[in-house]
């Protein structure tokens, strides 16, 4: 399988090890399901939706996104550098 195309699992442990590195502190009993979007929606690294068990957890890593920012060499991933290498997170899917 391609990193596009990982599994549920997969996908959330690349969520824990971005929070992890975000210095949150939760394990994979908070996350509910962590998925790619859609194909048609795909590119070289597609987003992942991560679904919380609880508000207060996410909550948590939403407070902690504009403190500890995490760039994708500092995360382990190869990034396009034509595009922002700044990994981001996002409350709700589409703009406000």
């Amino acid at each position: 399988m391609s990193s596009t195309h990982e599994n549920s699992g997969g996908n959330s442990h690349l969520c824990l090890k971005l929070f992890s590195k975000m210095e949150v502190n939760i394990s994979s009993y908070d996350i509910d399901i962590a998925h790619r979007m859609p194909e048609k929606f795909q590119s070289n690294l597609s987003p992942i939706i991560c679904k919380f068990k609880s508000c207060i957890v996410k909550e948590i890593v939403l407070s902690k996104r504009k403190v500890n920012h995490i760039d994708f060499d500092k995360f382990g991933l190869a990034v396009d550098t034509e595009k922002s290498s700044y990994i981001g997170i996002y409350e709700h899917l589409t703009p406000k």
